[in-house]
């Protein structure tokens, strides 16, 4: 069996990361990681508002990694991304493809000429209709978000193979290898400005959640409760898990605790 390699890049809120994976007889390794950090300021919430930093940034990032090939897939995970579960008539796979942005126009907060869709079969369901539908998860992307980020990749040289919703991504990579004898988990990722979380049973998306709030929120936090510079208060964030009882522990943990439960807006409706 020949050898394949792939690799995933993520525009994030303060780096630009990506990974190269080999698919052969040994299974799946890992060939190269490299991550670039970007100016404050140059992707916000997941979308891209400095172009020429993000540019600039994978520019960086390929010439010092050693990537073996310019072709990637890109990860997206921002406010204007909607997973919502629905059921829809059932059809044939090529037939879903050619006629999902009819069926799913009335249920979407923006125009459906302006969505980048995909529709992720869970299951076949008979109601007591009797028709067959088929349930599964609803993707819908802002069209204006995720070109920018293509952009971006194809003005640093790149080729974006395909684009993919970052909580698939976090899932396919981690949801059989907790070593957990259960048959639902939930897992989540924490970015900088965004927070992804995906239920799954056994390896199959059961919700997904964005949360526009990450470890750069808690870290603010606690710059502002404890009265410290932000280099500071990341270092005492990261220490609190190592020091154990401590009042600088202690003050960390009230910042955390003392932040509004409405700082983190779910952007995905079930």
């Amino acid at each position: 069996m020949a050898q394949r390699n792939a690799i995933g890049l993520d525009i994030g809120t303060s780096v630009v990361r990506a990974a190269e994976l080999s698919f052969g007889r040994a299974g799946i390794t890992l060939e190269r990681f490299g991550q670039v950090v970007l100016p404050d300021g140059a992707v916000r919430d997941g979308e891209v508002v400095d172009p020429e930093s993000v540019v600039s940034g994978l520019r960086q990032l390929w010439g010092a990694t050693g990537f073996s090939h310019k072709r990637v897939v890109m990860g997206v995970a921002n406010q204007r991304v909607i997973v919502r579960q629905l059921e829809l008539p059932w059809m044939a796979p090529e037939e879903l493809r050619g006629s999902l942005a009819f069926h799913v126009q009335d249920v979407l907060p923006i125009p459906v000429e302006a969505a980048v869709l995909d529709f992720f079969p869970l299951e076949e369901v008979v109601p007591e209709s009797g028709n067959k539908m088929l349930r599964g998860l609803l993707v819908a992307a802002s069209r204006d978000t995720v070109l920018a980020n293509v952009r971006c990749a194809q003005q640093a040289g790149l080729t974006c193979h395909s684009v993919d919703l970052t909580s698939f991504a976090v899932l396919r990579s981690m949801g059989r290898q907790s070593g957990l004898e259960v048959e639902t988990e939930a897992l989540i990722d924490v970015g900088a400005r965004v927070t992804n979380i995906v239920v799954h049973s056994a390896g199959v998306p059961r919700f997904v959640r964005i949360l526009l709030m990450g470890g750069q929120d808690v870290t603010d936090a606690v710059a502002e409760r404890v009265g410290v510079p932000t280099s500071e208060a990341e270092a005492l964030k990261q220490q609190v898990g190592h020091a154990g009882a401590s009042p600088e522990a202690a003050a960390v943990s009230r910042a955390v605790n003392s932040r509004p439960a409405s700082s983190g807006i779910p952007m995905v409706v079930k």
